[in-house]
């Protein structure tokens, strides 16, 4: 079984190209995703995902915002072309941060990590 996985963005275009580069590593099952990061909340919560992919900057809720009332569920991957130390709140020894935009070999080499610290489910 691979890790499961939720995707939030509120740039559709960004869910289907993060959905792309998900399905080349075959590593994570998609179990979820959204535009909106309110109903990612809610969701994400009742789904426990093992990997939340986020943006940052998005409406009502920001992607920081989101981490810190889901971070105890799974490990989160900021995936944002805001620059890094814009965001003292990531904590990097519980999340993840990956550059937009993200290259098939960068969000190969973060699979790798991610499935290293989670440990593979199969």
């Amino acid at each position: 079984m691979n890790l499961t996985c939720y995707i939030v963005d509120d740039e559709h275009h960004c869910i289907t190209f993060i959905t792309d580069l998900i399905r080349e590593t075959q590593l994570f099952r998609i179990i979820g995703t959204t535009t909106d990061p309110r109903t990612a909340v809610t969701e994400i919560k009742e789904l426990k995902p093992d990997v939340i992919f986020t943006d940052i900057n998005m409406p009502y809720i920001s992607g920081i915002d989101l981490a810190a009332q889901v971070e105890h569920i799974g490990l989160v991957v900021f995936i944002s072309s805001d620059i890094l130390y814009s965001h003292p709140r990531i904590d990097l020894q519980k999340s993840m941060f990956l550059g937009k935009p993200v290259s098939s070999r960068e969000f190969s080499k973060a699979a790798a990590q991610i499935k290293s610290r989670l440990g593979h489910k199969g």
